[in-house]
């Protein structure tokens, strides 16, 4: 079962994490539709900055504190799909990414931080584009700014079929990420050796690859 926990005030305590609007909701909602399957080849996403100021705080509070250890694969997305929402990309551009690497197909889904960082902070975030599927790990200092930014799962497409990705994250911010193969119809290329990555968080925020 996955779980994402927000911390109770100044005790330190969990609860479970369920979404609930109101004003001043940070979310990016979406009008009710018929079907709610969303295509990236019909249903565009229009980037359009939000009215109000973005704020650091704000955007931090989209990712809810999860326990560790955790998986991320394809399962994990549609788990966390269940209790987040999609995630305006003006959130992306203001402290992510650059502008340009957005485009009318890019969707975003906030996913979770990484607890008990105490000089830095942490989230997991999901993106979805024409190239495939990924979670990706940054971190922020605590004054808001991007120290470090890394592809951790994911499904990436290729001409001759999928390459898959999946990795899990221990309690000691440790990062096991395995490497896989798919075929044009979704089969397991079975291979000898398969490309396995071992990624450290540390205690400055920095994301180190073996």
């Amino acid at each position: 079962m996955f779980k994402l926990f927000h911390k109770d005030g100044e005790h330190g305590h969990h609860q479970h994490h369920e979404h609930k609007c109101g004003e001043g909701c940070n979310h990016d909602h979406h009008e009710e539709h018929e079907d709610h399957e969303h295509d990236l080849g019909e249903d565009k996403i229009v980037i359009i900055p939000p009215k109000k100021e973005l704020h650091f705080a704000e955007f931090l509070e989209l990712f809810p504190a999860i326990e560790l250890p955790m998986t991320l694969s394809t399962d994990a997305q549609r788990q966390i799909s269940d209790v987040q929402e999609p995630l305006n990309a003006a959130w992306m551009a203001r402290f992510v990414l650059e502008e340009e690497q957005i485009d009318e197909f890019t969707e975003f889904m906030a996913c979770f931080s990484i607890p008990d960082t105490k000089k830095y902070h942490a989230i997991v975030y999901w993106q979805a584009s024409l190239e495939g599927n990924a979670f990706f790990l940054a971190t922020f200092s605590k004054a808001g700014n991007l120290l470090d930014h890394r592809l951790i799962a994911g499904t990436l497409y290729l001409e001759d079929g999928m390459k898959q990705l999946v990795c899990s994250i221990g309690k000691d911010w440790t990062i096991h990420r395995v490497e896989g193969m798919l075929g044009a119809n979704g089969e397991i290329i079975k291979v000898d050796d398969p490309k396995i990555t071992f990624m450290q968080l540390t205690l400055e925020g920095e994301i180190i690859e073996d």
